[in-house]
């Protein structure tokens, strides 16, 4: 890393290859447009604690819900889960009393509290320019 020609070379690779097609994500959908050609797109769309936050954050609430009605067992709390588990699934939990309530305001904010934490945990608050989610650009 201290050797001036590699740092030059990879800020050049970084300046031509990765920045332009970063640059063109511009919305949630372009986001999940690009994600979705990647090796582990799994994660996202075929996990079912991870899928809900996804159909909520586009407005397919009904999708979110069926995905809450198929889930609801898995969504429970279990002494088996550790930490991090039990603390992923109470989020999943207060999502889905938000959704039954039809509390799209409370959604909204949910899905933003969690936004700033993603954030602040990497670090990127310099970075980050909040912007709403597609179903509040359309109330």
């Amino acid at each position: 890393m201290t050797d001036a020609d590699l740092a030059l070379a990879m800020t050049e690779a970084i300046e031509t290859h990765a920045l332009p097609v970063l640059r063109r994500i511009v919305s949630l959908d372009d986001y999940l447009a690009f994600v979705s050609r990647h090796y582990f797109r799994h994660k996202l769309f075929d996990w079912p604690h991870v899928k809900i936050v996804i159909e909520v954050a586009l407005g397919n609430l009904d999708a979110a819900r069926a995905l809450r009605d198929e889930n609801v067992d898995r969504f429970r709390d279990d002494p088996a889960y550790d930490e991090e588990g039990r603390a992923k699934y109470q989020r999943i939990r207060e999502l889905c009393a938000r959704l039954e309530a039809d509390d799209r305001s409370g959604l909204a904010a949910l899905l933003h509290e969690w936004e700033a934490i993603t954030v602040k945990n990497l670090k990127i608050e310099t970075l980050w320019e909040p912007t709403p989610f597609p179903p509040e650009l359309e109330a």
